[in-house]
């Protein structure tokens, strides 16, 4: 096993991504979003698995039952994903909604 840490417990009020991780040698990948504090007018966090065979060319992973992402987080909480199906990279990759949003988030993932 090994743990995927994409996104430390901090502050964000922009887009982004997480560095690349090689997950070639394990067949499924566990992803949790952790959020304790939201501020801003209706902020938004949407949390996206994307994947590469390169980890230059990204596509946002798509599977049966999430669509590649996580889940809109709208409130603070905890949310956690499977997957399955992956390229050789994977990455998470964040999208700030709402007006001024600024959002602590940790996302966290665990390969086997």
């Amino acid at each position: 096993m090994a743990e995927l840490n994409f996104h430390p417990k901090d502050i964000e009020d922009a887009n982004g991504y997480s560095e690349p991780f090689d997950v070639s040698s394990y067949s499924e990948v566990f992803i949790t979003t952790r959020v304790p504090v939201m501020d801003g007018t209706s902020p938004t966090l949407d949390v996206y698995v994307e994947h590469s065979f390169d980890a230059v060319h990204w596509t946002r992973l798509v599977n049966d039952f999430h669509q590649g992402m996580c889940k809109r987080i709208s409130n603070t909480g905890s949310n956690t994903i499977r997957i399955s199906k992956f390229a050789r990279y994977i990455r998470a990759a964040w999208e700030l909604g709402g007006t001024e949003p600024v959002i602590t988030f940790e996302i966290a993932g665990m390969a086997r």
